[in-house]
């Protein structure tokens, strides 16, 4: 639903990424959390936060670090749709855009035939008016010649009934599209003038969101050739042992605040303190009992013997789940952000033949329709009122005629070139990767810094909460800011 997306701002409500994200959380995220899985920049994600948490009486949680925790009610989809009218109203256009675009793309097939049977029946009751004209004045009498007809080449209005409906829709994600066998000729039509819009529409936010669990994996210390695959990298040569320019990996250091450190041996580390913190526990584990770890840490293949504190139980879980990230990592065969290639159209094949054979027919007939008119101007043949309103949407019929053959040629070579850059993208990507595990002296100095930079995940718990907008002060016991008043005060009173 990314065509909506850009209204979200204008209308002061938060974007369908955010919503999603926030159930996928559980109701309850820090900014980071969200920023992560919905794969925006952080200022992004406060933002809608804040407009949500305004919209739908969520709850504001602050711990003693400062850090902020949202939390949102159960229902807040449905009381966000209560409260806001503008979200009401984008929830109502959603659901009759599919129909509404589906109209839209059958009419460029509609008026495809409109144009064909126009264009022939011009061309035959012209050159019929003709005929008999150039009769009367030999003084011969001749039957009706009959011209052109779009019949004549096996074409019948009733044969495009047979064709079977499209069960998916445009705006819906390639991958999530059912069978292209099933788009029927009039939506090829569409499919074959422009194409079925762009496979990598998200790829920015997949970007975003990859860099960010990249991060929080390796203790929120990275390099830069941890996060290239996930980026738009420079192509590497055999060669480079050392790169010195890392302006790529910018826009994913500042979608994530993150500060670059330079080490006493002159590497860079990306260092990212929002992301070592989050207020979704992944292991599920803070929770629980130490009997309950206990039995986790052994169907693991873990002992716990010599382990008697609950938090050494966590630690050997979460070490023991990062070694099977690190394992599962390796074997992976391409874990990059691969941008798909566009097709010039996803319509069965036998469609679009049909639909170009019948654009130029179109188009060829439109041109010799031209002469014919012109033909007759100069002849003076009368053809009436049905040749005024011929000539008055001539135009109509040559512009379509042309701009039907002229965008997909564009879009032929437009794919030809961008696909070219998606390829040379892809393996950009791939060469980052490759030195990443090539063993190379460089990456791994760069490496071990970054790791002595790096900290466990902090997960915020309930007992992290210096204060909450879902209790007042005296429930609360104190005033949280109570402490950092007087500490003031006595400053000032010396």
């Amino acid at each position: 639903m990314d065509a909506f997306e850009s209204f979200d701002s204008y209308l002061n409500i938060p974007n369908e990424n955010i919503l999603k994200a926030v159930e996928k959380s559980g109701k309850r995220a820090l900014a980071q959390d969200i920023s992560a899985m919905a794969g925006v920049d952080l200022n992004q994600s406060k933002k809608n936060l804040q407009i949500l948490a305004s919209l739908t009486g969520g709850n504001l949680e602050v711990t003693n670090d400062g850090e902020i925790v949202y939390n949102f009610p159960e229902n807040f989809r449905s009381i966000l749709r209560n409260k806001s009218t503008a979200f009401k109203l984008q929830e109502n256009f959603k659901k009759i855009w599919p129909l509404l675009f589906y109209c839209i793309r059958i009419s460029f097939g509609v008026f495809l035939i409109i144009s064909l049977v126009i264009v022939f029946t011009g061309i035959s009751v012209i050159t019929s008016t003709s005929d008999r004209e150039d009769d009367r004045r030999n003084g011969r009498s001749g039957g009706f010649s009959g011209g052109i007809s779009p019949f004549s080449f096996g074409i019948s209005p009733l044969d495009f009934f047979y064709y079977r409906p499209y069960y998916g829709y445009y705006s819906t994600p390639i991958e999530e599209r059912q069978s292209v066998k099933k788009m029927g000729f009039f939506e090829s039509v569409f499919s074959y003038i422009f194409g079925d819009g762009d496979p990598n529409t998200n790829i920015e936010k997949e970007k975003i969101s990859k860099v960010a669990d990249v991060i929080r994996k390796n203790g929120g210390a990275v390099i830069a050739e941890q996060i290239a695959p996930y980026l738009n990298p420079p192509s590497l040569s055999d060669s480079d042992s050392v790169v010195v320019d890392e302006s790529f990996v910018l826009p994913a250091v500042t979608a994530l605040n993150g500060v670059p450190q330079v080490t006493d041996d002159g590497d860079i580390i990306y260092v990212f303190p929002d992301l070592k913190t989050t207020a979704n526990d992944s292991l599920g584990i803070n929770g629980k009992s130490t009997k309950e770890i206990k039995y986790l840490l052994e169907s693991s293949g873990i002992s716990a013997k010599g382990l008697f504190e609950k938090d050494e139980m966590i630690r050997a879980l979460k070490e023991n789940l990062k070694r099977t990230q690190s394992a599962s990592n390796v074997g992976t065969a391409t874990p990059i952000v691969e941008e798909k290639e566009i097709e010039f159209s996803i319509a069965d094949t036998g469609y679009k033949f049909l639909a170009g054979g019948l654009g130029i027919l179109n188009l060829g007939g439109a041109l010799y329709l031209r002469t014919l008119l012109q033909n007759a101007a100069v002849k003076g043949l009368q053809l009436g009122s049905y040749g005024i309103a011929l000539n008055g949407i001539f135009p109509l019929l040559l512009t379509y005629g042309v701009a039907y053959n002229a965008i997909p040629l564009f879009r032929y070579f437009r794919n030809k070139i961008q696909n070219r850059k998606i390829e040379e993208r892809n393996r950009a990507r791939l060469s980052w990767l490759k030195l990443l595990r090539s063993g190379n002296v460089n990456v791994e100095r760069k490496l071990r810094a970054a790791g002595k930079l790096a900290v466990d995940l902090t997960v915020v718990k309930e007992g992290d909460i210096a204060y909450s907008t879902a209790k007042d002060l005296a429930e609360q016991g104190s005033d949280p800011f109570k402490d950092e008043f007087d500490d003031f005060n006595k400053r000032l009173s010396k």
